[in-house]
């Protein structure tokens, strides 16, 4: 009979997260995407192409239409326009290996790194200096900048366009986009640490050689992020939508970890105080060290949580061991999986 409960209760939970799960949606969408489909303007290449239904004012705007309003010297001009405009263009937007400023001297200066993308691909590698070398978009559609000791980088959004977000991913109500992703390679020196690392990945690749800060602040929604080795002595905090995020070798202290319906996937030592919050995703950690180390504190919903050989599940279950130890796993799962293995 108690198993007949549970059993209940666990698809009467699921049932209920489903729910308002669709309830969110429907309160997200509005009919907005729909009120630009007359301008339906697509940017590929070098060319614009218009789409999208006949609207009243098309019809009498093409009804009003003599052939002899367009002469065949105006459309020799038009022609000799265009192609002035589209040689202009690919000096511009089709600029391969472009310096962050031009004076290296301003990188000098970099403390602390802050990279934002929207979409596109990005390297990290090791070297002598400081360096950024962009392909595949107009100096205008990044930016690279340092103030203060904060080197900033980014491609620019359109910022005019109305936008919500579901589990990170950003929906447009405009469909006027690029269709055109940046190649972004960055030359951080060898064992440079960083006073603070941010990093935010709304859609696309990152992948990072080595990274080492004080404090680390790791934000990826739809995108896939990879580092072979990640050092915060400090602090850290690692947000994971959709998307992926894949460290192979991290040193943490106090690492605060929230994974939405992504996944995580990390394996070396975390020390102190830290805290995993799983909703409908996967965690899973290999921690170098004994059991016998850490504290832990489970707290799960409908989902699992597994530490070593002990598995914790079930509606509501929550689960506290004390070893007076100096370091402690604080587990928080939803309907997801937290998987952490601890040891030599």
């Amino acid at each position: 009979m108690n198993a007949f409960i549970k059993n209940c209760l666990k698809i009467a939970g699921i049932s209920i997260l489903l729910g308002l799960f669709l309830i969110l949606i429907s309160f997200s969408m509005d009919n907005t995407i729909f009120s630009n489909w007359e301008n339906f303007n697509i940017p590929f290449g070098n060319n614009n192409y218009h789409s999208g239904r006949w609207s009243n004012s098309d019809k009498e705007d093409r009804d009003d239409w003599d052939k002899n309003d367009w002469s065949n010297k105006e459309a020799e001009e038009d022609k000799n326009e265009l192609i002035s405009d589209n040689t202009e263009s690919k000096g511009t937007e089709g600029n391969t290996g472009i310096r962050s400023s031009g004076n290296t001297n301003n990188l000098r200066d970099v403390k602390s790194l802050a990279l934002d993308i929207s979409y596109g691909t990005v390297s990290i590698k090791e070297g002598e200096h400081f360096d950024i070398q962009v392909d595949n978009i107009g100096s205008n559609d990044y930016y690279s900048t340092v103030n203060e000791g904060v080197w900033k980088i980014g491609d620019n959004r359109d910022d005019n366009r109305s936008e919500f977000s579901i589990f990170g991913v950003e929906i447009s109500d405009s469909v006027n986009h690029p269709f055109r992703a940046a190649n972004i390679e960055l030359t951080i020196p060898e064992d440079f640490v960083f006073e603070n690392l941010d990093i935010i990945l709304n859609a696309g690749t990152i992948k990072a050689e080595r990274l080492s800060s004080k404090n680390a602040d790791i934000d990826v929604g739809a995108g896939s992020l990879h580092i072979e080795e990640l050092s915060a002595s400090e602090k850290s905090s690692y947000s994971i939508d959709t998307g992926q995020l894949v460290i192979e070798n991290i040193s943490a202290q106090d690492a605060n970890i929230n994974c939405g319906v992504g996944n995580l996937t990390a394996a070396g030592v975390i020390n102190g105080d830290s805290l995993v919050t799983c909703g409908i995703g996967n965690v899973s950690l290999a921690i170098n060290g004994n059991e016998n180390d850490y504290n832990y504190n489970v707290d799960c919903g409908i989902g699992t949580v597994i530490i070593n050989d002990n598995s914790y599940s079930g509606v509501n279950s929550k689960h506290k061991t004390n070893n007076n130890a100096k370091n402690s796993f604080d587990l928080d799962c939803g309907i997801g999986k937290i998987a952490l293995e601890i040891q030599k």
